[in-house]
């Protein structure tokens, strides 16, 4: 906007009529646009979140051998069966690199049970994230997952879930 003002004391602005100079004025707009858009994105810049999606969980059938989603209840929480093995799975989407996923099971009679989730693509790509549990005591379950990328940036989502 300066430059409004100042060129027309440097240049003849007779000489470069408007008709003229909006095809260079746009080249020069959309240009910059681009540079800044590239710059703003990784591998740059990384300034969103991870996003923590298809949070599932999965019992063990014993009988047929596989591994079953668990759906939710009317009241939106997961049954999980009393001593029963049960599979945590999420994925972790990042327009960076994720750096780390921290994964907490909070109960009625523990106050906490941090937990190591393990990537089961560590190459990253898929990012998706899993742990296997053994069972727990009947209660109410309370898990926190925290998704960290490699510049900081955090998500954290809370499930809740009874074993019963």
């Amino acid at each position: 906007i300066l430059l409004i003002r100042i060129i027309p004391l440097i240049i003849k602005m007779e000489e470069f009529p408007i008709k003229k100079m909006f095809g260079p004025a746009m080249t020069c707009f959309f240009t910059w646009l681009g540079i800044f858009i590239l710059l703003s994105n990784p591998p740059f810049q990384d300034i969103a979140n991870p996003v923590i999606s298809e949070f599932g969980l999965y019992d063990y059938n014993v009988d047929e051998s596989t591994w079953e989603e668990m759906n939710m209840d009317e009241d939106g929480e997961y049954r999980v069966p009393t001593n029963n093995p049960f599979t945590i799975t999420i994925l972790v989407l990042d327009n960076g690199e994720v750096n780390n996923v921290d994964f907490t099971i909070y109960g009625d009679g523990e106050n906490l049970m941090p937990l190591e989730l393990e990537d089961g693509f560590p190459d990253g790509h898929e990012n998706r994230w899993h742990y296997t549990h053994e069972g727990l005591s009947a209660g109410e379950y309370t898990m926190q997952i925290l998704a960290t990328d490699i510049e900081g940036n955090v998500e954290q989502i809370t499930e809740r879930f009874i074993v019963s």
